[in-house]
């Protein structure tokens, strides 16, 4: 099976802090020593000289080792707490684009 790269891109709300979006990104850093399957996180701010479409201001890269591992995620506790506790607060928009390698 091949590996699967999810692509995440945000668009944070107005009303969200340096310190909040700053401990989003560092959670979501996190997740691949915590959640099986999930072998890397890259991400960073949006940074192209191209217009910035639809407001997105941040994009991870997360590789799973194969498709059964990324729905694994989908509903790991971890992720989850992530969602909750520092997504959800500051997101005004998001985009998700899975793909296989």
């Amino acid at each position: 099976m091949p590996k699967i790269n999810h692509v995440v891109l945000f668009g944070w709300t107005d009303s969200s802090t340096t310190d909040q979006r700053a401990a989003c990104v560092a959670a979501l850093h996190a997740l691949p020593g915590l959640v099986p399957g999930l072998l890397t996180c890259t991400g960073g701010p949006q940074i192209s000289p191209e217009p910035p479409g639809q407001g997105l201001d941040y994009g991870v890269v997360m590789t799973f080792a194969d498709e059964a591992a990324r729905d694994l995620y989908l509903t790991h506790p971890e992720h989850l707490r992530v969602i909750r506790d520092h997504i959800a607060p500051i997101l005004g928009r998001v985009q998700v684009l899975d793909y296989a390698l």
